[in-house]
């Protein structure tokens, strides 16, 4: 989950500076244009931001559980705290913002898309459920699973070059024989599959890097002290050493940092106001 925010983070500096989008920006002619891509950057560092602090929150808290420096509160289950947060609340809020942060990803991809298609489907990946992104990190979180793992930079990288398949088609290509069983077949095999089957992979390994918090605690042990379980402690304490987290935060924080210079740069504070009922902060957005 960290790693994907850094892996977001990293990525769209990088579709920044290899479109040149300040050049770009100076040859707009509509002014609108130039302020709703504004505006969106905005939100993306905005909704970005809003994940990794959280992530913060939910690594610090997993760690003090760890060190057995959380505390426990029961009602119908037991709760996990620490420095008067729940372990439960803040899961919960991540998956939201992930959904957040997907929507405003989707929406700056259709703009980069005008651009740079090599480079759009690197944002591509941040959308699909089925594309290990940050949609379906959020259907992990809604399921109980806390991944301590997610898509990285490298991943991103890898799935991109095989994604071609995404694209849309040519809208002058005659639409007689594009959907040819041969040609389904061919796109199957050479395109799709390679893709999916990194996908499946690195769904995997997410996965398996999860942890809930049923394997930490005993719901049906009424004994406070007895109530963590020693096998998901264990686990829990592996999963934490297996990778620098916080590691994966600061770079995350590092990349927020470098698109919040851009937006400075290349902006006025006008040009960054949303407006009331944007569409920039609904489901759908047109450029």
């Amino acid at each position: 989950m960290l790693s994907i925010l850094a892996a977001a983070a990293t990525t769209i500096t990088t579709v920044l500076g290899g479109i040149k989008i300040g050049e770009t920006l100076k040859g707009f002619q509509d002014a609108k244009k130039k302020r709703h891509l504004g505006q969106l950057l905005n939100l993306v560092y905005l909704r970005l931001n809003e994940c990794i602090v959280t992530g913060e929150q939910i690594l610090a808290t997993l760690q003090a559980v760890a060190a057995n420096e959380a505390h426990l509160a029961r009602s119908t289950e037991y709760l996990i705290g620490y420095d008067g947060i729940y372990l439960h609340e803040l899961v919960s809020r991540q998956r939201e913002q992930l959904l957040s942060l997907g929507d405003s990803i989707v929406h700056l991809s259709n703009i980069i898309q005008s651009i740079d298609a090599s480079l759009y489907l690197q944002l591509r990946q941040f959308m699909a459920f089925k594309g290990v992104g940050l949609d379906w990190l959020a259907v992990l979180l809604e399921r109980g699973l806390i991944p301590l793992d997610g898509l990285r930079y490298e991943d991103v990288q890898t799935l991109a070059l095989k994604s071609e398949f995404m694209l849309p088609e040519d809208a002058d290509t005659p639409a007689q024989g594009r959907e040819t069983l041969p040609d389904i077949l061919k796109q199957t095999n050479e395109l799709f599959m390679p893709w999916y089957c990194d996908v499946g992979l690195i769904a995997h390994r997410i996965e398996e890097r999860s942890i809930t918090i049923d394997e930490l605690v005993d719901s049906k042990e009424e004994d406070f002290s007895k109530a963590l379980k020693a096998a998901g402690l264990d686990r829990l304490k592996a999963l934490l050493g297996q990778n620098n987290l916080w590691n994966h935060l600061d770079e995350a924080k590092m990349g927020a940092g470098k698109l919040k210079d851009f937006i400075e740069t290349n902006f006025s504070i006008v040009d960054l106001l949303l407006d009331v009922g944007s569409a920039d902060l609904k489901k759908a957005s047109e450029w």
